[in-house]
């Protein structure tokens, strides 16, 4: 991270894995680009390239209320 205030493509991709790897025990390539697209069209991405703070919250609260592979 580059302490910018914003979420861009590469630290993005790596929040992710990281957050994949949590919640789901087996993902591939195409699971990560699915998240990703998921993700930036649902809160409502601003097409600057960056996820801003008050969209990283809404990502999280969001991600909290879903089940892991274990609770399904």
């Amino acid at each position: 991270m580059d302490n910018n205030g914003t979420i861009e493509n590469e630290e993005l991709r790596g929040f992710l894995k990281d957050l994949l790897e949590l919640v789901k025990k087996d993902y591939d390539a195409q699971d990560l680009i699915d998240f990703e697209e998921t993700i930036l069209q649902g809160v409502g991405y601003d097409k600057d390239g960056k996820i801003s703070r008050k969209e990283l919250t809404m990502i999280l609260l969001a991600l909290a209320k879903m089940p892991t592979e274990d609770e399904q």
